[in-house]
């Protein structure tokens, strides 16, 4: 049993890592880290969002211009609150670069919308779409 332990601690400890790295490309400062807390919050996002998912959640999370973000602190407890919107906002994305995508289909990337929400994407606000 031991050995499945160590196993399922591999993905936690290596997004942990990723996490320390991003906040130390981020802030000039290694994360400070809640010793059980923060391994079973990530842990428990591996669940539902597989690694790699929890991977590309971090990676927007602090590329995030969000101002509730900044104003909370780049923290793990901070990150797992936010996974909801982080990928709320990817969704909308997709669904924005998915209609841009078929608008500059028929309009030859003519449309006034589209553009808009193009900037809206670059922006990060991906309301709208």
């Amino acid at each position: 049993m031991p050995k499945a332990k160590k196993q399922d601690a591999a993905p936690t400890f290596a997004l942990l890592e990723l996490f320390d790295q991003l906040h130390t490309a981020k802030l000039g400062r290694r994360a400070v880290f809640i010793r059980g807390k923060d391994g079973a919050r990530v842990r428990d996002l591996v669940a539902s969002q597989g690694a790699a998912g929890v991977a590309d959640l971090m990676r927007a999370f602090f590329a995030s211009e969000d101002r509730w973000i900044a104003d909370h602190g780049y923290t793990v407890g901070v990150f797992a609150s936010q996974a909801g919107k982080l990928l709320a906002l990817e969704a909308r994305r997709a669904k924005a670069d998915a209609w841009i995508g078929e608008c500059d289909r028929l309009h030859g990337g003519a449309c006034e919308t589209a553009m808009v929400h193009r900037l809206r994407i670059k922006k990060g606000a991906g309301d709208g779409a």
